[in-house]
């Protein structure tokens, strides 16, 4: 008796604990109840948005827009009319500011879509947890109960459906072709069943090559990297890649003619038809010139004589292990020969916009042959070739950043086996990388939306990084007065230090400028000046070491060559192949303007008294006779 108040106590307070306890876990139950239906009508409207902003980025796409090719068709039927091209211009670029919109309302939706999924799917399992833990009646459910029970699990479930259907739709809403994606993954499966047979194809044609032996090209390679590889001084006197010598776009010469005209033909030594179409750049060895072309269903490699303008061998590119029977979807304004070659002096490599990469030698014999796997490029593969000693570099910047398929490749230019490969942080991108000595060291410069990044050329590692850059990326980057430039529209222009490691967006910047930037052409710095060309024909000269504007001129013209630089002058060729030429001043000077006769989209060359320009149809060599 004594203890039976104790007890009373103790079982009163056993009574408020539970009582507290049960209160505490119904609070926590219905909280979580709440947050998962929040998440889950969430995840709901951001799939519904998702779908949307899907359908109208199919709408906004410049590749099949229905309007720009109707002006496209009537500018065709009437190539004079201004007003058709100014409604193309002001479309085209209305079309890209919305698809790019689209695509990074995409990104960002995914995002909250994933969250908002993990936080519903977390939120099912804390409140099934609590709903254990709370006392449930002793008594028997009602069938109704039960029916409402089956029916909250029927209704999550398919909310839970849904959800995982908007999961797999954000992961493939970037991959807009993607049966023709399966197509080329069954008809790769079926090409490597076929490889052996190919690739005996391709060692076939190669064994009629000495150099190509096991045994010769472990001497090549040897030869190559100690004493064949061409010199400072020959690189310089040739024109072995995009944009000449280091990729600036900058001549050795300055005897080149100071005019012609292709409708008279004064000063125009030859022209030579080019059987295939192709965007890419002609390059120059000693006495001969190389260019590509090809279409949906057929490659070509041209080699034309310097003098005459005689086509001395032309190569159809087939039979290429692993390359996919279904073409890639490209834009016409890039077709599928838009990277532009290189050479070594010994050998010629091009790629194509399928991923076929070959290389022959100057006799027209095919050294060896690969495909690196059709590219994913919204307007087609564009980047352009590059050397490095015995190495040769392939930029394959492709898909979203987030898909995980974009490298940077270097093979080895004797076999073509692989000597190093390193992922890239971007998606896909058009412009081409360059080579930089900063006294200290060499450096492989890259652009790709949002980062500039610098690598060891060597061996593919790493030097540093700069975020800087954003949109669909095709000027190329260039290096002056110890700074890289890079540069795109609706980005920046960025001047960046190379001398750092790591990271070095808050470091290393020197300046930025936002005026005036390309959207194709690539910047030309020289001369303590930085000039940007716009497609539209605005041109703006920037101090390099301020970042200062110094001038700009509209000239009213279209663009997609990149400004050279040859001796004192500047060299503009607009699409109209009309090539306006001004002088390197930090005030705008006119010397004249000379015409080709025909559309032009290619950069050129410029080699001693001579240049070479690819037209849409004709290599011209232009020089004095």
């Amino acid at each position: 008796m004594f203890l039976t108040p104790y007890f009373l106590v103790f079982y009163l307070n056993s009574v408020m604990i539970k009582k507290e306890k049960n209160e505490i876990i119904d609070a926590w139950y219905q909280s979580s109840l709440v947050l998962t239906i929040s998440a889950g009508i969430f995840s709901v409207v951001i799939l519904a948005f998702l779908i949307f902003n899907y359908i109208q980025l199919k709408s906004d796409d410049p590749l099949n827009s229905p309007e720009l090719m109707e002006l496209k068709e009537r500018l065709s039927r009437d190539p004079a009319n201004e007003a058709i091209k100014e409604q193309i211009r002001a479309l085209d670029l209305k079309l890209r500011k919305a698809y790019l919109r689209h695509r990074k309302f995409s990104n960002l939706g995914s995002y909250f879509l994933i969250g908002s999924v993990s936080i519903f799917l977390i939120g099912i399992r804390f409140v099934y947890s609590y709903r254990e833990k709370l006392p449930m009646p002793k008594q028997e459910q009602k069938p109704k109960d039960e029916v409402k029970s089956k029916e909250s699990k029927i209704a999550v479930g398919i909310i839970g459906i849904l959800i995982f259907a908007g999961l797999i739709f954000s992961v493939q809403r970037s991959n807009r072709d993607f049966l023709i994606d399966v197509q080329q993954i069954t008809s790769s499966v079926k090409t490597q069943t076929e490889e052996g047979k190919q690739q005996e194809t391709i060692e076939t044609i190669t064994a009629q090559t000495p150099e190509i032996s096991q045994t010769s090209t472990e001497i090549a390679v040897q030869t190559v990297v100690t004493s064949s590889y061409p010199t400072i001084d020959e690189i310089n006197k040739n024109w072995s890649r995009f944009r000449g010598p280091g990729g600036l776009g900058i001549s050795h010469y300055s005897n080149v003619p100071s005019s012609w005209n292709g409708k008279t033909g004064a000063n125009i030594l030859w022209k030579t038809a080019i059987p295939l179409p192709g965007e890419n750049s002609p390059i120059v060895w000693g006495k001969r010139v190389f260019v590509t072309g090809a279409t949906e269903s057929k490659r070509e490699i041209y080699c034309v004589d310097a003098d005459s303008g005689k086509i001395l061998w032309q190569k159809s590119v087939e039979n290429v292990p692993g390359s996919s029977p279904i073409p890639p979807r490209v834009s016409e304004e890039t077709g599928f020969a838009a990277p532009t070659a290189t050479t070594d002096g010994q050998r010629v490599y091009a790629i194509f916009a399928n991923g076929d990469l070959v290389s022959y030698d100057f006799n027209g014999n095919l050294v060896w042959a690969k495909n690196l796997g059709t590219p994913k490029s919204i307007y087609g593969y564009a980047s352009s070739l590059l050397m490095h000693k015995g190495l040769l570099i392939v930029l394959y910047d492709q898909g979203g950043a987030d898909e995980n398929l974009s490298k940077i490749m270097a093979f080895d230019s004797n076999s073509g086996s692989l000597v190093w490969e390193t992922k890239r942080p971007v998606p896909n991108s058009w412009a081409t990388p360059i080579i930089i000595n900063t006294g200290k060291r060499e450096e492989l410069i890259t652009t790709g939306n949002p980062w500039v990044i610098a690598y060891n050329p060597d061996n593919g590692t790493e030097l540093w990084r700069a975020k800087c850059l954003s949109g669909d990326i095709a000027p190329s980057p260039v290096f002056a007065d110890g700074l890289v430039f890079a540069t795109n529209a609706y980005a920046k222009l960025a001047a960046i230090r190379p001398d750092g490691q790591g990271d070095v967006t808050s470091t290393h910047i020197v300046w930025i400028g936002d005026s005036g930037l390309p959207d194709i052409c690539s910047p030309l710095a020289v001369g303590g000046l930085v000039f940007l060309l716009q497609t539209y024909g605005l041109l703006t000269c920037y101090d390099a070491k301020t970042g200062e504007i110094v001038w700009d001129n509209d000239f009213a013209e279209t663009f997609q060559a990149s400004p050279s630089l040859v001796g004192d002058k500047i060299y503009l060729l607009t699409e109209d192949g009309f090539m306006i030429v001004i002088k390197l001043e930090r005030k705008l000077e006119e010397i004249g303007r000379y015409e080709l006769g025909e559309k032009v989209s290619a950069s050129p060359a410029f080699l001693d008294g001579r240049i070479y320009i690819r037209g849409k149809n004709n290599l011209y060599c232009i020089g004095k006779r």
